[in-house]
């Protein structure tokens, strides 16, 4: 991760500086959400899956950070078929947010701002 400082959310690390970077815009925005939702028996069992973020109102809504770490700024078959079971679980389409859009603070609040506040 970056140099900057960062600490916990929920009392869980994040696993790369834009997720705190996307957290830190959701507080700024004050929009209610949960983080690393753990689905189908989480990272323990073939399948399961960790959700970045899940916000909360007004209704459940699934966010992934794509971030360059572990993705290659395309999804390949695993994620696409991870993304369309997390859509069929919570019934909506997953906001997907990528890292080159939350690589800065600025950069995750403008995002956080077009795809989620005023999605």
């Amino acid at each position: 991760m970056a140099n900057e400082e960062i600490g916990l959310i929920q009392g869980k690390e994040p696993d790369s500086i834009n997720e705190w970077y996307v957290h830190l815009a959701l507080l700024k925005y004050d929009i209610r959400y949960k983080f690393q939702i753990e689905l189908f028996g989480g990272q323990r069992l073939a399948g399961g899956q960790v959700l970045d973020f899940l916000i909360l109102e007004p209704f459940p809504q699934p966010v992934q950070i794509m971030d360059r770490y572990w993705h290659k700024g395309q999804l390949d078959n695993r994620e696409n078929y991870n993304l369309s079971v997390l859509e069929q679980h919570y019934g909506r389409e997953v906001i997907i947010l990528w890292g080159n859009e939350t690589e800065s603070q600025e950069l995750a609040d403008q995002t956080v701002l077009r795809k989620i506040v005023n999605g």
